[in-house]
């Protein structure tokens, strides 16, 4: 069975009188421990340059995972894929990038936060709804319906609400102009994660 969900972002509907929608801030860590249906991986983080990386290799899951991103139905998570994650400490967004089980790029995909926290080995960030995800060398933006509803329900307050809508609007226009950076700059560090996994494991 495959579950389809739209990434990063978890919600509940209740029918009661109308539509009410009940969101949440949701609190995510660098090991990713939310995803339980992954049953065997191995995961190295290193830190880099004010910011920190991980890599996760996925040996074995449960289930596959596929999101739906603006252009189609995707599949990031599945024996032998990899998962790559960028944070720079106190900034707003947090990258990650998904491989296929031959190493390929599928996505890069930006979650923006109310700033990114690391405390020694170990990262996390509160996500704030808006999202980007760089997909077949294009950039998209989504969710800002989310943090709208986020702020008009009291969830985020408006330093927030604003601070997410700059920090985005400078992002988008970042990866519009430098995708194949990225891009590059994801492989590279990939690359060297993947290098100590081997070394561990021999």
């Amino acid at each position: 069975m495959i579950i389809l969900l739209q990434f990063a972002f978890y919600y509940s509907i209740v029918f009661a009188g109308g539509y009410n929608c009940l969101m949440k801030l949701v609190t995510r860590t660098i090991g990713r421990s939310e995803f339980g249906y992954i049953l065997d991986k191995r995961t190295v983080i290193r830190h880099f340059d004010g910011g920190i990386s991980s890599l996760m290799l996925i040996r074995e899951v449960e289930r596959p995972l596929d999101i739906r991103n603006p252009v189609e139905k995707i599949r990031i998570l599945d024996k032998g894929y990899s998962w790559l994650q960028i944070a720079i400490d106190k900034e707003y967004y947090w990258l990650s990038a998904f491989y296929d089980d031959n190493g390929q790029l599928i996505s890069i995909y930006f979650d923006m936060t109310d700033g990114n926290i690391i405390k020694g080995g170990n990262a996390y960030f509160t996500d704030m709804f808006l999202d980007y995800e760089l997909y077949q060398n294009k950039a998209y933006e989504i969710d800002l319906a989310e943090l709208q509803q986020a702020y008009e329900l009291g969830i985020i307050n408006d330093l927030q609400y604003q601070r997410t809508l700059e920090k985005g609007k400078e992002l988008y226009a970042y990866l519009k102009k430098n995708s194949l950076q990225l891009i590059e700059l994801c492989h590279n560090r990939r690359q060297i994660l993947l290098g100590i996994i081997n070394e561990e494991m021999h």
